[in-house]
């Protein structure tokens, strides 16, 4: 998405131009582009994101996650999904979950049923309504024992969580068939 193609301009750009930055000064300057920008800035796998998500504390876990990403043919505006997400806000529509302390820098172990139980996109429901078929991608995935998935930011591409590569690749294939404008590309 935008942030993590802001991360990638920010440091290509100083490695470009030989410039050194310090971690909080690389920081500094993703958060003013945005607040995600700042975790892809960094070399955590896995961080727990406080304030407007640009305060992180790395979490130190040790899990392989396999993501199959489907992008499709659909605009979606950024501005439009917070203006949505700021009025189910400010009416008291949106669930705040506790989570903190499951995703506390201290604890050390976790797995893949662990994480697919605590993820969670406050936005996703806003894009949902803006995009039906956000939510028919959700639920092929379900389908075809994709059990997790989440939109991406402010949408509209969807990621789903995968156990291994193969189950990822099993996937991709009938996600391919199911829908034809979903394309064969890009998987690594």
């Amino acid at each position: 998405g935008g942030s993590s193609d802001a991360a990638a301009v920010i440091l290509g750009l100083a490695k470009l131009w030989k410039l050194s930055f310090a971690d909080e000064e690389l920081v500094d300057i993703g958060k003013a582009l945005g607040a995600d920008v700042p975790f892809f800035l960094k070399e955590d796998v896995f961080a727990f994101g406080k304030g407007r998500g640009d305060e992180l504390a790395k979490l130190g876990w040790n899990v392989n996650l396999w993501h199959l990403i489907v992008s499709f043919p659909v605009k979606l505006l950024s501005r439009d999904i917070y203006e949505a997400y700021k009025k189910k806000r400010s009416s008291g529509l949106t669930n705040k979950r506790g989570i903190t302390t499951i995703l506390s820098p201290t604890v050390r172990k976790v797995t893949f049923h662990a994480i697919t139980r605590i993820l969670r996109n406050d936005l996703e429901a806003c894009v949902l309504d803006k995009e039906p078929l956000v939510g028919t991608i959700k639920r092929s995935l379900k389908i075809i024992n994709i059990t997790h998935s989440l939109v991406s930011g402010s949408g509209p591409s969807v990621f789903g969580l995968c156990n291994g590569r193969k189950e990822a690749e099993r996937a991709r294939e009938r996600l391919v068939k199911r829908f034809p404008f979903v394309r064969d590309k890009g998987w690594h």
